[in-house]
């Protein structure tokens, strides 16, 4: 039969164990963290780069860069007509392959026309002017005329009594004829296509005889003056 005293002590011995393992455990622990040692903090380094300093001088450079490309002109254009009418002389170098300076004529629209109309337009551009001039005496006779009257009269009056609206009319007919004389004098000149920069023909698209309108492509024509460029790196 077992002894109760020892019963007592065994299962108090089993009961106390854990808890004095934990103990000591914890106890350890915490003295592990009260005496780790503690990093000193080090001044951080400066890094200095050397580097070489050189005085800059400004002066031309050559670069040579090897690449293969593909040559191609800078102006390329198709020349229009801007009036109609038919093609009564082309320059000899008007022809695929021909060259023709800047202001070169190389084309010729008979001009007949428009030489008409600029006569007409001309015309009624004198008569203009004179009919200003006219009305501009007529005006000068009314006022002398109002200053022998000596009576007092309203402004809108006066305006009338001085042939202003006559005279305003005349103005506008005169700048109207002067514009048409202008017009004239412009689609005369377009007659005569010329060359609008230093350049080859490409292609040509009319001949002698031909009736172009507004906008009739006569020929390609490219400029020979500058050339662009593209180059294709290796």
């Amino acid at each position: 039969m077992s002894n109760p005293t020892n019963t007592f002590w065994t299962k108090t011995g089993n009961f106390l164990l854990p808890i004095a393992i934990i103990a000591c455990a914890i106890a350890i622990a915490f003295w592990l963290i009260e005496t780790k040692p503690e990093a000193q903090q080090k001044p951080q380094k400066k890094f200095s780069t050397i580097v070489e300093v050189q005085q800059v001088e400004r002066g031309p450079e050559h670069i040579y860069i090897e690449a293969r490309g593909v040559v191609g002109p800078s102006k390329r254009i198709t020349i229009t007509t801007q009036i109609t009418g038919k093609i009564l002389h082309l320059d000899p170098n008007f022809q695929p392959g021909g060259f023709l300076k800047k202001d070169a004529v190389m084309a010729r629209i008979d001009p007949r026309d428009y030489q008409f109309i600029l006569q007409q337009r001309q015309a009624e551009l004198k008569s203009s002017r004179s009919e200003l001039v006219l009305e501009t005496g007529n005006q000068l006779v009314a006022l002398k005329e109002l200053e022998l009257l000596g009576e007092p009269v309203s402004a809108e009056e006066k305006h009338l009594m001085l042939r202003g609206p006559q005279l305003k009319k005349l103005h506008n007919n005169l700048n109207s004829d002067q514009a048409r004389y202008d017009q004239a004098k412009l689609n005369l000149a377009r007659t005569k296509i010329r060359a609008p920069f230093n350049g080859t023909v490409d292609s040509l698209s009319s001949d002698i005889g031909s009736l172009v309108t507004n906008g009739t492509g006569l020929a390609s024509f490219t400029g020979t003056d500058e050339f662009w460029i593209q180059l294709q790196y290796r």
